[in-house]
């Protein structure tokens, strides 16, 4: 569960490495496959090929939510939690913003974006 000002890391390749969440959209509780916005705390220095610019500290993105340490309860009766809570940031809509993820991803990303579920090297 993620609420507001959390801190939150970054599983792509973008630039950013650490973010602060400010807004959880639809709600106040972020479960993975939700949409934030959240301000970057910490970039490298890094031009990457996609957009052609560099990521700065301070400015403001969506962030598609992944991953959550807190446990979730599945249907299946099952418990499942990830290693941290970690984040993909977007683009304008839904397209991530790097070109590759680092980490699986939970199953429940799936619903929100089949994109970024495909990009992650395996889904549990």
């Amino acid at each position: 569960m993620v609420f507001k000002e959390t801190k939150l890391t970054v599983v792509d390749n973008s630039g950013a490495r650490k973010v602060l969440c400010i807004k959880v959209l639809r709600g106040s509780v972020g479960y993975p496959g939700a949409i934030l916005v959240g301000v970057i705390k910490k970039a490298i220095t890094k031009k990457f090929r996609s957009a052609r610019r560099l990521l700065k500290k301070g400015e403001i993105h969506k962030l598609l939510l992944v991953s959550v340490r807190k446990e979730l309860f599945r249907k299946t009766g099952t418990y499942i939690s990830g290693p941290a809570n970690l984040v993909v940031l977007l683009h304008k809509g839904l397209e991530p913003l790097g070109t590759r993820i680092k980490m699986p991803l939970l199953k429940e990303v799936r619903k929100t974006s089949s994109k970024i579920a495909m990009m992650a090297p395996n889904l549990y």
